[in-house]
């Protein structure tokens, strides 16, 4: 064999090996990469720190639409349409029972209709259906606030993690639960922080995985897009929060809500890291003065 030939041979063979990657069930696996290991914190956790967005129409509709004419389209044109997008909800629809499909078809019409007398009927509790984005209440609310188009913040500590998001200048509290058992059971602990819009929330990790128990009750319903979607105010969720590269957190969300839907039902999309902005921080979206007239302007005198 002539040496060229040879030394191609060789250099080709070593090639191969070296994309070999021992897989853990005892063989080998050709062109397969090694999982993404994440930077650590002083603890040994996944350092997930940073500003984060995701980049999708989730918040016009998480289970995707084609694009459709926005309100008032005969004074703002396409200024208020809603873009195309791909669903993000597993599966692709979600499991309402028929009560609950037909009341967010009211809660779609209801948008941009507040009742700023929600609260005073004959019982006290007629729910007032508009969406909470148009009153800027609680950063969009869980799981919203985490794919309205805007960042958020992850700050990370010893034992709690702070999500802060900019709609709304709004934040949540997980607390990190080290011992054993449910983290339901956590949940029930007095000693934790409780948001009406962000609920009571326990996490620890699974591996390089940042699992994290939600629970209410939150203030009413929880409207999760702008197309009416809703879970009620004892939905239970369980958010994943996994790092696959130093730019992208994958995130899932379980919802278990059994006075809405026939069985719990998933979403998930990629959060991209904001690395181009060197200054990078929340801007104040604090939103309230811009919605006085929208809530209140009814109750003015003639």
């Amino acid at each position: 064999m002539r040496p060229q030939l040879k030394h191609a041979l060789l250099a080709f063979g070593a090639g191969v090996v070296a994309a070999m990657i021992w897989n853990g069930t005892g063989s080998l696996v050709v062109g397969q990469s090694l999982p993404y290991k994440a930077p650590r914190t002083p603890d040994g956790h996944p350092d997930l720190g940073g500003y984060w967005q995701a980049l999708n129409t989730a918040n016009w509709d998480i289970e995707g639409s084609n694009a459709q004419a926005g309100p008032y389209a005969n004074l703002l044109g396409a200024y208020t349409a809603q873009p195309p997008g791909f669903g993000v909800v597993e599966g692709g629809a979600i499991p309402y029972k028929p009560e609950a499909l037909a009341l967010k078809k009211k809660r779609f019409e209801s948008r941009l209709t507040h009742n700023p007398m929600f609260g005073s009927g004959p019982s006290g509790d007629e729910e007032d259906l508009s969406d909470p984005e148009a009153k800027c209440f609680g950063g969009g609310g869980l799981v919203r606030a985490t794919y309205m188009p805007y960042p958020s913040q992850i700050i990370q500590a010893r034992n709690k993690i702070f999500i802060a998001y900019q709609f709304g200048v709004a934040f949540r509290v997980i607390h990190l639960v080290d011992r054993g058992g449910d983290l339901w059971d956590a949940i029930d602990d007095d000693t934790l922080d409780n948001d009406r819009w962000m609920g009571r929330s326990a996490g620890r990790w699974d591996g390089d995985t940042l699992v994290v128990y939600t629970k209410g009750p939150y203030y009413r319903s929880v409207t999760l897009d702008r197309a009416g979607n809703f879970m009620s105010p004892n939905a239970r969720l369980i958010e994943r929060y996994t790092p696959t590269s130093p730019y992208h957190l994958k995130y899932e969300a379980t919802i278990d809500d059994p006075a809405t839907f026939s069985r719990p039902w998933k979403l998930g999309m990629p959060l991209y890291r904001i690395v181009d902005q060197p200054n990078m921080e929340l801007l104040e979206f604090e939103c309230i003065p811009f919605v006085e007239e929208f809530m209140y302007g009814t109750l003015k005198k003639k």
